[in-house]
C-alpha cells in the first residue's frame, strides 16, 4: 500500500491505495471490526471480498490485473 488505508465514518468505506504487479495477485487481509464487507471496487482491475474467518472478523481483498 502507498499510504494507510482510511476510514469514512458517514459512509461506512474503507479506502486505499496500493501499487499492483500485472499478472500478480494482490492480497490484503482486513479486521473487520464488526461490520461485514459487502463489496470492492477498483480502477482498471478485478476485485473480490471475501470473509475469510467470521468468527475472529477477517476478510481478504484480492485484486488481480492483467
Amino acid at each position: 500500500m502507498t499510504r494507510y488505508p482510511s476510514w469514512n465514518i458517514s459512509k461506512n468505506e474503507l479506502s486505499g491505495i496500493s501499487k499492483v504487479v500485472g499478472g500478480e495477485p494482490y492480497r490484503v487481509i482486513i479486521a473487520l471490526n464488526g461490520f461485514k464487507p459487502v463489496k470492492a471496487i477498483v480502477r482498471e482491475a478485478k476485485a473480490s471480498v471475501m470473509v475469510l474467518d467470521e468468527k475472529n472478523g477477517l476478510a481478504v481483498l484480492e485484486i488481480k490485473k492483467d
